[in-house]
């Protein structure tokens, strides 16, 4: 019997583990292989594009924002911007009221209602064709709106995600290696236009895509994404488009992974007919990519606990060692910089895990936010 618990316990959320990491990429890799390649063409007129973004507090990022959308190498008359500021109380609605350029249009909500009742408000105020949605602290290249509109020629594109790179103090790249592991899935899910993971740093999307959704959904990207899914639209990446992000400190790091936790348990509830066959490839990437991510926190202390089952046998002693000895050394993630952060990179997966698992049981067992919680930037 302990043999069996232990197979349950350990075995079976190690297979998941490696599925979710390498073999889904290997799956994905293969089915491009057999699949038609889609090329866009670049002679293709200029649609409008209207540029939303959803500002909360936003004082220290707002002006650099819409600076550089204006500034965006697309034909004046073919965009516009349009922000949406939920009863911002600091110096956002000022900075905002600086701007004189007949592209950029402001709103305000009165009564601070949350990121999805902003987004909402938006939806009959846009007028372009497509809509790249875009948070306040990104900063776009100058190409993107080039780079992304060409995609839409394919009539069955309904989503177009950019690049999200994070960059450290210096301006200079500091992806990990989960990051370029996001990527390169992205990439891959998006040649079979069934990429899951929309970011709100950029994505595009016809205009009839850019309708109201529930006011309390916490992921906004990721349900308005899931929604190509289920018009049988493609999703696709566009990896020549760049935004970039600073990167922020672990414990801001940790608060924004504990709401993703939340925001992606509340999603899965409300989209489980996604997972049926009948969607085919995306219906695999959405259980390879979205639900194995959030279950893989859920069964690490299952997984600590076929280990205890084992503790006689000297191998799952000694990986029981080992998970005890990286769960107790997560601290140091707060104190080591630089190159020795590298030797830390199983602290910090079990800590992202420990934040996504966080967010799910405050999901499930607590209260129910009536906003959106933006999280604190430095």
């Amino acid at each position: 019997m302990t043999d069996v618990l232990i197979v349950f316990l350990f075995w079976l959320p190690v297979g998941i583990v490696f599925y979710h990491w390498v073999g889904f990429p290997v799956v994905l890799w293969l089915l491009t292989k057999l699949a038609r390649e889609r090329t866009a063409d670049q002679s293709v007129a200029t649609p409008f594009v209207s540029i939303v973004v959803a500002a909360r507090n936003e004082e220290l990022t707002i002006e650099r924002k819409i600076r550089n959308c204006l500034d965006l190498d697309y034909p004046p008359d073919r965009m516009e911007v349009v922000v949406g500021s939920d009863a911002s109380d600091d110096d956002t609605d000022r900075i905002l009221g600086t701007f004189r350029d007949p592209r950029l249009r402001c709103f305000r909500l009165p009564e601070r209602r949350g990121k999805s009742a902003v987004l909402n408000s938006l939806t009959g105020r846009v007028t372009g064709d497509l809509v790249l949605i875009t948070d306040a602290d990104v900063s776009l290249a100058r190409d993107v709106l080039r780079l992304m509109t060409t995609r839409f020629v394919d009539p069955d594109v309904g989503l177009v995600q950019l690049r999200y790179r994070r960059v450290n103090e210096d301006g200079n790249v500091a992806e990990g290696m989960f990051d370029r592991w996001e990527t390169a899935v992205k990439n891959l899910e998006g040649r079979l236009g069934a990429m899951t993971t929309a970011s709100g740093a950029g994505m595009m999307m016809r205009r009839a895509l850019f309708a109201p959704i529930p006011e309390d959904t916490i992921h906004d990207d990721l349900v308005l994404g899931l929604r190509v899914f289920r018009l049988g639209l493609r999703a696709v990446f566009e990896g020549r488009a760049v935004a970039t992000c600073r990167t922020e400190e672990e414990r801001t790091e940790f608060r924004r992974r504990v709401k993703m936790g939340r925001g992606a348990a509340q999603a899965l509830s409300r989209h489980l007919d996604l997972l049926s066959p009948r969607h085919g490839v995306r219906a695999l990437a959405f259980l390879s990519h979205k639900v194995l991510r959030l279950l893989i926190p859920v069964a690490i202390p299952g997984m600590l606990v076929g280990l205890a089952l084992g503790i006689s046998m000297p191998g799952y002693a000694a990986i029981l060692a080992l998970m005890a000895l990286t769960l107790l050394t997560m601290p140091l993630l707060l104190l080591v910089e630089g190159r020795w952060r590298r030797l830390l990179l199983p602290q910090y997966y079990l800590l992202m895990n420990v934040a996504i698992l966080a967010g799910g049981i405050q999901y499930v067992f607590g209260p129910r936010r009536g906003y959106w919680e933006r999280t604190r930037r430095g």
